[in-house]
């Protein structure tokens, strides 16, 4: 597994990671304890076969988190996860905001806390889960990942285990489902607010209303259609748990079922909540079954207002199923200002760039043009960019992008290569 390839960045000793083996039980509030199949950056390409057999072997079996380190560990080897953690503000690009992130220092249970002003800090283990932190008085968001696309032509499920405590209403979960071909690595439905907007095709999962509540919409064509809203009886991700309940520890089991004509998200019952179904109705047709599937965290001046305070969201046993697993090769940085990116291991064919940046971005001297422009020069847009079989590092420059020139700070972030197939 990997969340995070970064020179700085290693490993607390003793902290296991792992994928659950495909004999593994059903996970527990408190999680299994799953085979470890973690590999390092410097895995060969025989040991990376026999993974993805393994892989293939186990693809539907949920993502854990597994791990009891002593103190909050980012998750920087591991997981084979694509991470993005984005902040707009040219100020916080290269470390964050400062946020209480659940968990003490000493991986107390919440409402224990440590601050985390770092962008490997923000997404991390304690107690065998994970959990992702963050605090934009501008806009910011964390997406997870999986290396497995939902299959759903013949209906599919995303299954995930998440805590419920809203400690913001502007500090909110989502889940997207992509086309692979058209999936975006920073997507967000408000484009004015930063960003690019919405994928070209796509189904989008989101609590970013005041209620709270899991809202559905479909997207076609760059535009999104809402088909169900907070304020309409949708119940709110809190409705029916038991009174008492330590919301910020305990995780409940959301799952969202996909046909290319239905869809459904519901709450699963659990010792401390009653089952619930948010939204379950035929839609007219997606236009795609099978997708890339992404977690989101959103921050979005979460104390403006008095609306709350910066939120922690705690995660585990991520499941897709069935699923289509594909090879996520990870980079050597974080971000460069300039400079060349450095990659575990050649791109196959076939293979696409996948990162985000701000200003004209130069990949070995060739304008390369984002996955979707993006509303405002000022604002970040995400790329997936066809490169070549072989390609292991790539040399990245800036130019001016209209009004927004190379003087207003350039940067690219969150690489990595995709390409489709296990190998």
């Amino acid at each position: 597994m990997k969340l995070f390839a970064l020179g700085a960045c290693t490993l607390l000793t003793g902290l296991a990671l792992g994928v659950a083996s495909c004999s593994d039980p059903p996970s527990t509030a408190e999680g299994f304890s799953p085979q470890t199949t973690g590999k390092s950056s410097t895995q060969s390409h025989d040991e990376f076969d026999r993974d993805s057999q393994n892989r293939e072997h186990c693809a539907d079996a949920p993502e854990s988190f597994e791990g009891a380190p002593a103190e909050p560990a980012s998750v920087c080897s591991g997981l084979n996860w694509d991470v993005q953690v984005h902040s707009r503000d040219h100020d916080t690009w290269l470390s964050l905001e400062s946020v209480n992130a659940q968990h003490g220092a000493d991986c107390g249970a919440p409402p224990a806390s440590h601050p985390n002003t770092s962008y490997e800090g923000s997404v991390y283990i304690c107690r065998d889960h994970l959990m992702t932190a963050l605090n934009a008085s501008g806009y910011g968001v964390i997406y997870l990942t999986p290396n497995t696309m939902l299959d759903f032509a013949n209906g599919g499920s995303v299954t995930f285990e998440m805590s419920t405590e809203r400690l913001s209403q502007r500090d909110w979960p989502d889940v997207w489902v992509t086309p692979y071909e058209e999936n975006l690595a920073l997507p967000f439905n408000a484009g004015d607010v930063d960003l690019q907007g919405a994928p070209r095709t796509g189904v989008h999962v989101d609590s970013s209303n005041g209620q709270g509540a899991w809202t559905v919409g479909t997207i076609h064509n760059y535009t999104e259609t809402t088909l169900n809203r907070g304020d309409d009886g949708t119940p709110s991700l809190q409705s029916g748990i038991m009174e008492g309940t330590n919301q910020s520890a305990t995780r409940q089991t959301f799952k969202l079922t996909l046909t290319r004509t239905h869809i459904r998200m519901e709450r699963l019952a659990s010792a401390t909540a009653t089952a619930l179904v948010f939204f379950d109705r035929d839609v007219p047709d997606l236009g795609f079954s099978q997708g890339v599937v992404q977690l989101g965290h959103h921050s979005y001046n979460p104390t403006k207002d008095n609306s709350g305070v910066p939120g922690t969201w705690h995660w585990d046993n991520v499941q897709v199923s069935p699923s289509v697993p594909f090879r996520m090769i990870n980079a050597d940085r974080r971000y460069t200002t300039g400079g060349v990116v450095n990659f575990e291991s050649p791109a196959p064919a076939g293979a696409s760039l996948r990162f985000s940046g701000i200003c004209k971005v130069l990949v070995n001297g060739q304008a390369v043009t984002p996955a979707r422009p993006t509303m405002k020069n000022e604002h970040m847009s995400s790329y997936f960019v066809p490169i070549a079989v072989g390609t292991q590092k790539v040399d990245v420059r800036f130019a001016d992008d209209g009004w927004y020139t190379t003087g207003f700070g350039c940067i690219a972030k969150d690489f990595a290569i995709w390409t489709k197939g296990s190998r």
